[in-house]
């Protein structure tokens, strides 16, 4: 594996909470849904946000917000360089495509994170092969995330999910699913979870792209 997640040190966690979100193709989504939700229902914590911006253009822009450029659709090098530039003892993850729409999201799912249960999402899926959480958001507290390596970078985007889920269950630690009023509007990772087995297979060939170094 090939994780690069940069292990900077914030002694002082003044900041609450690190909201991650995914910039790659939904830029307008990003600016007038996402940012807002969180704003809006985020008001009893200390918080900030960072855009990873791994789009083709790169030219991301929104005022008040911490916008990070990476790799174009690398999704697994765009979370772990957002989380190397988060100052937050907790961080949350989240894909282009969906909104908070609770103004307790934050104590319901950072109350059920312990020594135990590693990582939260108001989305748990199971298959035949595994069971994970999608980032929509999906909360951990960083210390933890760096202890188990952040995102597997081998892999380029549309398993980055499954994987960190499974790395948490390997380490004989918890995944737990922790409901909470949001939206999610599904993309190409959502679509990987209906489709039927051959169909799944040969979007693997396209997306679960893994790489040679």
């Amino acid at each position: 594996m090939n994780m690069r997640v940069e292990r900077k040190k914030y002694l002082d966690h003044r900041i609450d909470i690190s909201c991650i979100i995914l910039s790659n193709l939904n830029d307008l989504f990003v600016k007038e849904r996402i940012i807002p939700s969180i704003i809006r229902n985020s008001k009893s914590h200390s918080i900030e946000i960072i855009v990873s911006d791994n789009s083709p253009t790169q030219n991301f822009k929104c005022d008040n917000v911490n916008i990070i450029h990476t790799e174009p659709y690398h999704i697994p090098k765009a979370y772990n360089k957002g989380v190397s530039e988060a100052k937050g003892k907790y961080i949350a993850l989240f894909h282009d495509d969906c909104e908070i729409k609770d103004d307790k999201w934050i104590d319901k799912l950072t109350s059920e994170l312990n020594d135990e249960v590693y990582a939260v999402s108001p989305e748990k899926y199971h298959n035949l092969e595994t069971t994970f959480l999608k980032e929509v958001p999906l909360m951990m507290e960083r210390k933890n995330f760096l202890e188990i390596g952040g995102y597997d970078e081998t892999y380029y985007f549309g398993y980055e999910d499954v994987d960190i889920s499974d790395r948490i269950l390997k380490k004989g630690k918890k995944i737990k699913e922790v409901k909470i009023g949001y939206n999610h509007y599904g993309g190409m990772s959502s679509i990987l979870m209906y489709c039927d087995k051959d169909l799944e297979n040969h979007y693997k060939k396209i997306f679960f792209i893994k790489l040679i170094y």
